[in-house]
């Protein structure tokens, strides 16, 4: 996915130099894919990759497992049923909180290369820490997680409503990983689409 993060993040700075300054320009995907391809040529779609891999991996392993524990040991077991698809929206809100102090500088750095603004991950890593101190690395944290909370909460709750309304419909009580699959993609479409102005910002 990340090709496509990277044509988002080109789409979304996108400027062009004109007589009174610079102006924001809205290009296409294809448009911004093709520029990306001949100013950077085909490395260029993986900018920032090694930046989004080193905060990724340990957010996502410290979302997921934070989320499950919650979920089984304060929502499952300390809530009635009627209230477990709030506690499942709270618990994936404290998972993104949880994980968000290795996820945000990983996005920082990613954010920068992708962009364009650094060579490498170890030369934005170490002028952003030199211009700005650690504190860099947390430029735009408040930001992030106005982006990232509602859209953690919407996709684990969308999920796991999209999931019972499944199991409701095909009167099971186990889907079949196609069908998680699918679920998976709907609430990750659906929140995509809420949150995507609160990306841009």
């Amino acid at each position: 996915m990340h090709p496509l993060d990277t044509i988002k993040i080109y789409m979304q700075r996108a400027q062009v130099a004109t007589a009174g300054g610079s102006a924001n320009v809205r290009p296409t995907m294809l448009g911004a894919a093709q520029e990306i391809l001949a100013q950077r040529g085909p490395g260029g779609f993986y900018a920032g990759l090694g930046a989004n891999l080193s905060g990724q991996v340990p957010a996502g392993a410290i979302k997921f497992a934070t989320y499950e524990l919650l979920k089984q040991h304060a929502v499952q077991k300390r809530l009635p049923a009627a209230a477990q698809g709030w506690g499942e929206v709270a618990s994936a809100a404290l998972a993104f909180l949880a994980c968000s102090v290795v996820l945000v500088p990983g996005e920082v750095v990613k954010s920068r290369l992708q962009a364009g603004l650094y060579p490498s991950f170890r030369e934005a890593l170490l002028r952003i820490i030199e211009q700005d101190g650690v504190s860099g690395l947390y430029r735009g944290y408040w930001a992030t997680v106005t982006r990232d909370v509602p859209y953690t909460m919407l996709e684990f709750g969308l999920y796991e409503q999209f999931k019972r309304a499944c199991m409701w419909s095909v009167k099971r009580d186990r889907l079949h990983s196609s069908e998680e699959w699918t679920m998976g993609g709907l609430a990750g479409g659906v929140t995509g689409w809420c949150t995507t102005p609160l990306d841009v910002i």
